[in-house]
């Protein structure tokens, strides 16, 4: 009994590799969710612990919590609806961004009451 050792006959299909794939316009540029995710953890941080009473301070704390809240917003839709998945971690630091952004808006809300107080 001899062996047929032959070459692959032309009607098996050839392995082919994908180009990489492009991200499309809408989505962010393509890096790991990680480094995004990091990013948006530091804008939170800076966000809820600015404990200063100025204006200024307590605006930019505002805005960075909500850039914070953007960012769990899309990281929300990757989570559900491109990975079907659920995440305990990240649906608890998803409610901690809402209530920093409620506390921070009512720290706004204060200050700038008091500064138009002390301005008349």
């Amino acid at each position: 009994m001899s062996r047929r050792t032959s070459a692959p006959s032309r009607t098996t299909p050839q392995t082919r590799i994908p180009p990489r794939c492009q991200p499309a316009a809408d989505e962010l540029p393509r890096s790991d969710n990680g480094l995004w995710g990091e990013g948006q953890a530091q804008t939170a941080l800076f966000g809820s612990v600015a404990q200063s009473s100025s204006p200024v301070i307590t605006k930019l704390s505002y805005w960075a919590v909500m850039l914070s809240n953007l960012a769990s917003l899309y990281f929300a839709y990757i989570l559900y609806f491109k990975l079907n998945d659920f995440c305990i971690v990240c649906v608890s630091i998803y409610i901690v961004n809402i209530l920093c952004f409620i506390l921070t808006n009512l720290k706004l809300r204060k200050v700038v009451a008091a500064s138009a107080k002390k301005a008349n």
